[in-house]
């Protein structure tokens, strides 16, 4: 006697107030159920939410004769995200982006930001952006709640001018779908960050940009994770076997590239001072086999022009960028099958010497008193 599917025999309406009442995970998995279940979970309504505070005075012109100050058009801007999220109070949706844009962070609008995010984050959501701006004189901290933590749908989470705090992601905090992260201008700790990483098994791509609280970080073996993007900490440790794009700002001499367990990387792209490029760049031709696109960046403000001459040979390179704010003294490449070639400088090389009888594009940029000639 085969077994009876009670579940898929509950009236519609019934499954519909279960769907709502389900964690917004549990609630995507019930489509594998049955057809029925299949079919409500996918009537259920999308909505994508966008909040912009800098084209909101825009949207909300006042009458005529009407004097709006800051603290009115805030008040107003929490009106219209309000009314505009009061579908999901009482009924489940799939949120295909939530986006928050905030000129800066204060007390009176952090209470409304946790009802926003809790109220998004109780349904399934796939992309969560936050920016906060923390110029304004007005500014503070505006730490991200806990009810981030149960959004087990995201696949892309984008956070700027906030901060993380270690119980934000307290317990065994998962997030099984998450493949893009980025970070910016965030506060957090070292271990949040790492713990943070270990929590996205998916992740495929990771941006940290003048993040604030560490200056080491340790990126873990994530075997989905193909392309990194780090920019301004002194020391980096990257575990991740499969990576193949990097993308870094090298501060000290702490990141030694040749030590990276990266065996399939193909696009690298190096900013930093001539000293450590030129360190690096024979560490990364032994190192890297595979690799197809190289970009080199030495425009470091902080330094003073320096005479540069560096070699590069690699047969299987195509891709080549060289932007030097130094003297170039000697530039020789030798890369038969390179196929595109950037050089970007204030001063011409006194000496190139070339080796590249696939090039099939060139470009040549010179900055002459703040002048660009191509």
């Amino acid at each position: 006697m085969g077994t009876v599917d009670c579940l898929s025999q509950l009236p519609e309406a019934l499954m519909l107030r279960i769907l709502f009442l389900l964690p917004a995970r549990e609630a995507a998995r019930t489509s594998l159920l049955s057809k029925t279940w299949r079919r409500l979970w996918s009537s259920l309504p999308t909505e994508s939410f966008k909040f912009r505070y800098s084209s909101f005075p825009r949207n909300c012109v006042p009458e005529e004769g009407e004097n709006v100050g800051n603290e009115e058009i805030l008040d107003k801007f929490i009106k219209y995200v309000d009314d505009s999220l009061f579908r999901i109070r009482s009924e489940k949706v799939k949120i295909e982006s939530f986006l928050l844009h905030l000129p800066y962070s204060e007390s009176k609008l952090q209470s409304h930001m946790d009802e926003w995010i809790e109220l998004v984050t109780k349904n399934p959501v796939k992309e969560f952006e936050i920016y906060s701006d923390r110029c304004h004189a007005h500014s503070e901290w505006y730490v991200l709640p806990r009810t981030i933590s149960v959004a087990k749908s995201l696949s892309a989470l984008n956070l700027q001018g906030l901060k993380l705090d270690e119980i934000t992601f307290l317990g065994h905090s998962k997030f099984p779908c998450l493949q893009n992260l980025s970070l910016s201008k965030v506060h957090l700790s070292r271990t949040t960050a790492e713990k943070l990483l270990s929590s996205c098994p998916l992740l495929e791509q990771f941006e940290l940009r003048s993040c604030l609280g560490f200056s080491h970080l340790c990126i873990p073996n994530l075997p989905k994770l193909k392309k990194v993007e780090v920019y301004y900490l002194d020391g980096i440790v990257i575990e991740a076997s499969n990576l193949e794009i990097l993308d870094c700002t090298i501060l000290s001499s702490n990141l030694e590239l040749g030590a990276l367990p990266c065996n399939n990387l193909k696009e690298l792209t190096v900013h930093s001072n001539p000293t450590i490029i030129n360190q690096c760049i024979q560490e990364v031709f032994a190192k890297f086999l595979l690799l197809e696109t190289l970009n080199l960046d030495y425009n470091f403000s902080s330094y003073e022009p320096y005479r540069i001459s560096f070699i590069i040979s690699r047969h299987q390179l195509k891709s080549l960028s060289l932007s030097v704010s130094g003297d170039p003294e000697l530039i020789e490449i030798d890369a038969p099958n390179l196929k595109s070639y950037r050089f970007s400088s204030n001063t011409v090389p006194s000496s190139l010497i070339m080796n590249a009888s696939s090039l099939q594009e060139a470009t040549f940029e010179l900055h002459v008193d703040d002048v660009l000639l191509t």
